[in-house]
């Protein structure tokens, strides 16, 4: 199972939006700070992707476009 969270922060006072979270099988493998320019260009842009990431990597460990090349057996997305 793929899980991804992003905890928005709110301080007028410094650059950041929040952190984005990346887990696989409820197991952190990648966090990174969102900066408030980026959370601008996701909400138009970058779109949700499935089975692909097609513009901004979560981790530095692969680069973009990246397309997944396993078997997605379920696709659940949970809007809190």
């Amino acid at each position: 199972m793929i899980r991804y969270e992003f905890n928005y922060t709110f301080n007028p006072k410094v650059d950041t939006a929040g952190t984005e979270i990346l887990y696989i099988n409820d197991r952190k493998v990648a966090e990174r700070t969102l900066l408030k320019k980026e959370g601008l260009v996701f909400e138009y842009d970058e779109g949700l992707d499935i089975g692909r990431d097609n513009q901004s990597a979560v981790s530095p460990l692969y680069k973009p476009p990246f397309a997944f090349n396993g078997i997605l057996n379920k696709v659940t997305i949970d809007y809190r």
